[in-house]
């Protein structure tokens, strides 16, 4: 199994011994400041499009090296004379998509304790202005519009 943050270390071994910075790397590949930066700063994921663009962006970087820690960083011959076996591609392609599954299940649930905390505001809210405005009668309100 892919362990990302691993991967990340590897991908940032890679950059440094290629003289590069994750800056100029992110703006090579068109990617917003910090789009690489702080996923390996604060050691989580990055979505499988931004890998797809380090992998065409880097032929040389081994696909093994990367995703398992095995073998050479450097590829010795062009990516077209070594495949990644299809059993690896999908193992990587199934632990990307458990991995972004997972953040966005992360997502859902802080939003839902977000919107429980919002809905008990806005009950408490109405329940004060309930109280304070009770012997208010706004049946006579002028229509405006």
């Amino acid at each position: 199994m892919v362990n990302f943050l691993n991967m990340l270390d590897r991908l940032k071994e890679y950059i440094d011994v290629k003289g590069m910075t994750v800056a100029s790397v992110e703006r090579m590949l068109g990617m917003s400041n910090g789009a690489l930066s702080k996923p390996i700063k604060n050691h989580t994921s990055i979505g499988s499009d931004k890998l797809e663009n380090i992998l065409i962006f880097c032929p040389d970087l081994s696909l093994e090296w990367l995703f398992f820690g095995k073998g050479e960083m450097l590829q010795t011959e062009t990516p077209n004379h070594q495949p990644v076996s299809a059993l690896a591609a999908l193992e990587v392609e199934r632990n990307l998509l458990q991995t972004l599954l997972i953040e966005k299940e992360t997502t859902i649930i802080q939003q839902a304790k977000e919107i429980g905390k919002l809905t008990e505001q806005i009950r408490q809210l109405e329940q004060r202005l309930g109280k304070s405005a009770g012997s208010v009668y706004t049946g006579d309100t002028a229509n405006v519009g």
